[in-house]
């Protein structure tokens, strides 16, 4: 890590990230499905790509917070260039297919159900909107491969997909708030838990433990808050441009009433979302 980070200046040498940027950079990883598959263009412009993510770093949002969650973008823009416009052939039976809504594993009838739905891949795409529509559906919530024909198994059902669009856009928003709130809380409690573990002794062992308690569990509710937070902000803006419908939203992670142990922390509540976190 040392000898990565002497390649860029120290944080407080670092110059404002431009607005540009990141449209840039998101842009750049859009384009090749804006157009015929060429594969000297897409090339071209993946070099382009990993040059800017290559120099993301050298610039600061002016929150350390906000670089240290925003600059992983760097690493996951080309790594999704690079798997779905290189690897992956846009024909053939690996080839991306929004299929749209899928019944819940626990509710479908047979195998045979999921595999004969016919989807929409990139050939059937006609225009302008329907290929930038596409392409970013692909980026945006493919972390579970929602709706498309690799969707993985074990994604529990979304319980507010039927609500009407500008409902579940103002519920979104409303659990945006919530998590966020509730983020500062465990954030409060988790500056609280280092102090006390600044302060106890090689001979307060008891306090000590319970310090490093603290830390663990309000950093993880933190980071559970954080993540639900962005998931909600990024459904709320999805459905509310009708890139996305309410379905493809279900839930990312699973409730903390479930977080009574170590293990329940990490295999219920940050795994429920299904076989790709487990």
């Amino acid at each position: 890590m040392n000898v990565f980070a002497s390649f860029y200046p120290a944080l407080s040498e670092r110059k404002p990230l431009p607005a540009y940027y990141t449209p840039a950079c998101l842009g750049l990883s859009l384009l090749p499905f804006l157009m015929e598959h060429n594969r000297i263009t897409s090339t071209s412009v993946f070099i382009i790509l990993l040059y800017l993510c290559a120099r993301w770093p050298c610039f600061t949002t002016g929150d350390p917070s906000s670089d240290y969650y925003n600059n992983s973008q760097f690493i996951a823009i080309p790594l999704w260039y690079l798997d779905f416009v290189l690897l992956t052939p846009r024909d053939g039976k690996d080839a991306p297919e929004f299929i749209g809504p899928q019944l819940p594993d626990e509710e479908r009838r047979s195998e045979k159900l999921t595999a004969a739905a016919k989807g929409q891949r990139w050939k059937d795409l006609k225009t302008f909107p329907q290929r930038m529509k596409w392409a970013l559906r692909l980026m945006l919530p493919v972390h579970r491969r929602i709706g498309w024909n690799w969707q993985v198994k074990g994604v529990p059902a979304n319980p507010d997909a039927k609500l009407p669009k500008w409902q579940y856009v103002a519920r979104q928003l409303w659990w945006v708030m919530f998590y966020y709130a509730q983020s500062v809380g465990a954030l409060t409690v988790l500056g609280f838990g280092y102090a006390l573990r600044e302060q106890a002794g090689l001979n307060e062992r008891a306090k000590s433990i319970f310090a490093n308690a603290v830390v663990s569990w309000s950093g993880a509710v933190w980071v559970w808050d954080r993540l639900n937070c962005a998931y909600s902000f990024a459904a709320a803006l999805g459905v509310a441009t009708g890139i996305t419908g309410t379905w493809e939203w279900p839930p990312l992670m699973g409730s903390l009433k479930h977080a009574w142990s170590v293990r329940q922390m990490w295999r219920y509540v940050y795994s429920k979302s299904g076989e790709v976190c487990v």
